[in-house]
């Protein structure tokens, strides 16, 4: 996932009013829907959207639903296009297609009320558009990334977000691996509300939380300061995240670190390359990262072809706002 921010802004299609940038968490699983820091990338793959006087079809359920939450039966109707988080033979990619679907209708709604966007306002709006559609769960970060654009430091999920914007070149080098497997998000907010009020959970968002404030700060730093930057520190912060990632299966009884990443990570720790899974995990999306260019090349290159594991060819599309507070 090259990290050079491009100086074009996007277009959108013809007679679509708004637009959502997908996205990938670079930490904070879990942990920022207690409030943790995460770290979250926009990347170049959009849905779009535009408010329509009569119901469009054929229409994915998702749209459906969506457009019925905030019109009722109508009019107006939402139009929602996001081919660019299907793969080349129908399935899913788990880069965050629904938040992006929310901001973009809430973008176009925006737009048809000559509101400006994004606002601090506006991404909490749809922060509990979406978190409404996903049964009261979920942290907001994808929301905010898919508003934002860039690279995003979040805190305090979900009801009073401090937002931050970030350099890309902050990142080490870094790309983005789409596996075979499919992992509905809710059904790991679905696992995790069984289990949240107890001690182990507890105990593994606590430890989770301190790295996440400890990633933070090193973000913070490094922007301030360039000369700060220690691609190395970042890395081994990341990398404890991993056995606590690990013991989280066994509390919510569902695999965040699946199989896919269990048959590349010696591959990986061979090459000196962190995997980790980008999200809920569960299968989806795993993120690769390096110290330098060449580990990261030459871990590309040991990905056995018949595993179905294959690099997204994504990059981190400039901000569209400065961070954003509370007003």
């Amino acid at each position: 996932m090259p990290t050079r921010q491009r100086n074009s802004r996007p277009s959108m299609p013809p007679f679509f009013q708004g637009f959502g940038y997908a996205k990938a968490l670079v930490f904070g699983e879990y942990a920022v829907m207690h409030g943790a820091p995460a770290l979250v990338a926009a990347l170049n793959c959009r849905a779009f959207a535009r408010l329509r006087k009569k119901p469009p079809s054929p229409q994915s359920p998702f749209a459906q639903k969506l457009s019925q939450a905030v019109f009722g039966k109508g009019p107006p109707f939402a139009e929602l296009r996001s081919e660019a988080f299907w793969g080349k033979n129908g399935e899913k990619i788990g880069i965050g297609s629904s938040a992006a679907a929310v901001v973009a209708l809430t973008q176009a709604m925006a737009r048809h009320a000559q509101h400006p966007f994004p606002t601090y306002q506006a991404i909490l709006q749809a922060i509990a558009l979406h978190r409404s559609l996903q049964g009261e769960a979920g942290s907001g970060a994808d929301i905010i990334a898919a508003a934002m654009g860039g690279l995003v430091l979040v805190e305090h999920c979900p009801h009073a977000p401090a937002i931050t914007t970030l350099p890309a070149s902050l990142l080490p080098p870094c790309c983005l691996l789409s596996t075979p497997v499919s992992a509905p998000t809710a059904d790991y907010l679905q696992a995790v509300a069984h289990v949240q009020h107890t001690p182990d959970y507890q105990c593994i968002i606590e430890n989770m939380t301190d790295i996440c404030q400890a990633l933070a700060q090193y973000l913070r730093a490094a922007a301030a300061s360039p000369t700060q930057r220690r691609d190395e520190t970042f890395i081994e912060l990341l990398r404890a995240t991993i056995p606590l990632l690990t013991a989280l299966s066994s509390v919510i009884h569902k695999p965040v670190l699946t199989r896919s990443f269990h048959e590349l990570n010696p591959i990986a720790q061979a090459c000196g390359v962190l995997l980790k899974t980008s999200g809920a995990g569960g299968g989806d999306i795993l993120m690769a990262m390096a110290d330098d260019d060449e580990k990261l090349t030459r871990f590309l290159q040991r990905i056995p072809s018949q595993s179905g594991i294959a690099p997204l060819p994504v990059h981190i599309p400039p901000s569209r706002a400065s961070s954003l507070t509370c007003t």
